[in-house]
């Protein structure tokens, strides 16, 4: 059997934290590959950067995203636990996790060029103009 890809350890991440306590991410990661029961040669298949375990790098991956939608945190570097929306996501018991997706806004051509110019993001003053205005109390005659 081949590692699974990242997504596919999020519930099996929730189910090794539910007992609420922190883990470090190795044990979390050992867990993990005897849950799915991966070979020896599975555990040990390295990145093409041979920097890291596959096994390793998904897990990673697995609990940053975990963590961005609120369902774990790492109380301490290399270490994860469950949080209370994480408890409640794994009483459901699910066989697949689905992560919120972000709202993505989108911002026509002109109003975003209004905005950047608003909030002087992304542009650069390179020549001011004086506007001026005709006084026409100047041209008053009863004063």
């Amino acid at each position: 059997m081949a590692v699974p890809k990242f997504y596919e350890f999020f519930p099996c991440i929730l189910r090794v934290l539910g007992d609420g306590k922190a883990y470090r991410l190795k044990d979390v990661t050992m867990k993990c590959a005897d849950f799915w029961e991966l070979s020896e040669e599975d555990r040990k298949q390295m990145l093409p950067s041979n920097r890291q375990t596959t096994l390793a790098n998904r897990i990673a991956w697995a609990k940053t995203y975990l963590k961005k939608a609120g369902l774990v945190d790492s109380p301490r570097r290399g270490f994860v636990v469950l949080t209370p929306a994480g408890k409640a996501v794994l009483e459901e018991n699910p066989e697949k996790v689905t992560l919120p997706t972000p709202k993505i806004v989108l911002v026509d051509g002109e109003r975003l060029a209004n905005l950047m110019i608003e909030y002087n993001l992304g542009v650069t003053t390179t020549q001011t103009y004086e506007v001026k205005r005709v006084d026409y109390d100047f041209f008053n005659e009863d004063v």
